[in-house]
């Protein structure tokens, strides 16, 4: 039985959403754009709700092509994160990960309290080459990654960048015990006064730069 896979790309003007097979043949493409508000010369803002109707939409529109989706084994996201939309900053984070089984290759988060959170369900997800960096000074606590439950991901060549807050850390795990593990972690721009930190050298494989 033949397999589908699609492609979505959050972008600054629009979403668009590609369906492939297993060939890496166009089989269906859909597109939806939407606004960038500026309430002033130093802000950029979108509508959240706006962009993921926009990914809801088009991924239903090239479903469109499929009679079985069942033949639809998989669909990777990339895009691109502004602002939170959490009121508290301390529960505010650039990627959000509730049940695991993700895939995180090549993203960024700032400004954010937390980097990465996982849920306390949240088991087996994978980030590689991942970044956290804080540019300003906003809020107490800053961390890279945060779990709600046990650490259980597989987390490879992250860098992680810090200003000045009261409190910060790689990673905080709320049970103990988690075999998750990093591998290689580039700590800089105030990062480097965590490298006694026992959050993370627990889970430790690898080097710290």
């Amino acid at each position: 039985m033949e397999k589908y896979l699609i492609g979505v790309d959050v972008g600054t003007t629009g979403t668009k959403s590609i369906l492939l097979s297993e060939k890496g043949e166009t089989v269906a493409h859909a597109y939806e754009g939407y606004k960038t508000f500026a309430p002033d010369t130093l802000t950029c803002e979108q509508d959240a709700e706006a962009l993921w109707g926009a990914v809801v939409r088009t991924v239903r529109r090239v479903c469109e092509a499929v009679a079985d989706k069942e033949k639809v084994a998989g669909i990777r996201c990339k895009g691109h994160v502004y602002l939170s939309t959490c009121a508290d900053y301390s529960g505010s984070c650039g990627f959000l990960d509730l049940n695991g089984n993700n895939c995180y290759y090549m993203c960024y988060s700032d400004q954010f309290s937390n980097g990465f959170r996982f849920g306390e369900r949240a088991f087996g997800s994978i980030l590689d080459s991942c970044m956290c960096y804080w540019y300003s000074s906003e809020g107490d606590t800053k961390t890279a990654i945060r779990c709600d439950g046990q650490f259980r991901s597989a987390v490879t060549n992250i860098k992680v960048g810090f200003r000045a807050a009261v409190s910060r850390a790689v990673l905080s795990a709320v049970r103990p015990g988690g075999k998750g593990y990093l591998q290689n972690i580039c700590l800089c721009h105030g990062g480097e006064s965590l490298l006694g930190d026992a959050s993370f050298r627990d889970y430790l494989r690898g080097t710290v730069l």
